[in-house]
């Protein structure tokens, strides 16, 4: 099995315009973690939309035609140690016990705007992280 055939498989199987590649999909994951690492620093709504990324990567696993590629050992070890990152971030407090871990509760800090939603919408209150001053 090539890695071109790979490549088509993962296209095919998260499918969502530019979220083609195993390398483009694991290093939006990345960034969304390192974001809420610093202090997630935008509204909830763009919170839940850049969120949805962790959604397209559970697909991968699920398919069986990719689990026949020795390339899916790499993309699971990537994929394993940014969710171990956020994983450390979550809050203790579970909202939706049903839902995805990754969505059944919020980081355990945020930018204030995201700390504002999260308070006004669930009453959940976080750690505000201010964003470092800027370079002069």
């Amino acid at each position: 099995m090539t890695t071109a055939e790979f490549l088509e498989r993962f296209g095919a199987v998260v499918g969502e315009g530019r979220m083609k590649l195993p390398t483009t999909v694991i290093e939006a994951w990345g960034q969304f973690v390192e974001s809420c690492e610093a202090g997630y620093r935008d509204i909830l709504d763009e919170f839940t939309f850049d969120r949805w990324v962790r959604h397209q990567i559970e697909k991968v696993p699920q398919d069986q035609g990719l689990r026949e590629f020795d390339q899916m050992r790499w993309v699971e070890e990537q994929v394993r140690e940014i969710d171990e990152r956020y994983r450390t971030l979550l809050s203790d407090q579970i909202l939706f016990p049903d839902w995805p871990w990754w969505e059944a509760s919020f980081p355990r800090y945020a930018g204030p705007q995201m700390a504002a939603d999260l308070l006004r919408m669930y009453g959940l209150t976080v750690e505000i992280r201010e964003p470092p001053p800027a370079w002069p």
